[in-house]
């Protein structure tokens, strides 16, 4: 078995065509245990039957999750937290998969390599493959992965995760990964781990790809910057 963890908001067309992907394209002989955190944020909280109809379709044993407010930071500690096996899958509900991802075979790669605490996969927003500033910070590791030498940081989703790097970072997530990458003692952490990125072998550059934005325009939605990290926050009416 695996675990799979997922940020969620209320948008349940987003969210069936994520989980459709992932059921067509994610290749394992591991049973997946999906987990969920649904923010209380998005579409009409009347949607949330739809979504929990929908999840339950793709991943029958799925567990959702509702918090009584939405807060993206402890949306992503919550979900590491649940991570009980020895890899887990991390994900977002707007992230869609368009070509399979063999993960027995990366799960392979990384109990033949033990410091490989992290697996990115890579999107079509932010491929390495065409921000310049991207690809000087990486190396090759083999034909399809790519290994990060530059700026090494607490990694999001979509990837696959090492639980003993999970364990050693989570006591210090208590803002946005990106700034408590800055710290010194998750520099040091993160100096013993060692983080790929797999392009995919038929459509390198888009691997993944992010269909949320046009949706948070729709609703009049954003992820701002606040000092904690980000935050949800309405900008317009709908």
């Amino acid at each position: 078995m695996i675990d799979m963890i997922m940020t969620a908001v209320i948008r349940p067309k987003v969210i069936e065509k994520t989980l459709a992907s992932l059921r067509r394209n994610l290749v394992t002989e591991r049973k997946i245990n999906l987990v969920i955190n649904l923010d209380p944020i998005g579409e009409a909280p009347s949607s949330v039957p739809s979504i929990i109809e929908i999840v339950k379709y793709y991943f029958p044993n799925a567990y959702i999750y509702q918090p009584l407010k939405a807060d993206h930071v402890e949306a992503f500690k919550w979900c590491w937290e649940k991570i009980s096996t020895s890899f887990g899958i991390f994900w977002e509900d707007d992230y869609v998969l368009r070509e399979p991802i063999y993960l027995d075979y990366l799960i392979h790669i990384m109990n033949e390599t033990p410091k490989i605490g992290q697996i990115h996969f890579d999107r079509k927003d932010k491929s390495i493959l065409t921000y310049p500033g991207y690809r000087r910070k990486f190396s090759p590791f083999s034909k399809y992965l790519l290994e990060r030498r530059i700026g090494k940081s607490i990694g999001g989703p979509p990837s696959l995760l090492r639980k003993e790097y999970i364990t050693q970072i989570l006591p210090h997530i208590s803002l946005e990964p990106d700034i408590c990458s800055r710290r010194k003692c998750v520099k040091e952490i993160l100096k013993e781990w060692r983080f790929l990125t797999y392009l995919g072998a038929l459509s390198k550059g888009s691997l993944v790809e992010d269909i949320g934005t046009e949706w948070r325009k729709e609703q009049g939605l954003a992820k701002v910057k606040q000092p904690k990290g980000l935050i949800w926050k309405i900008i317009k009416a709908t």
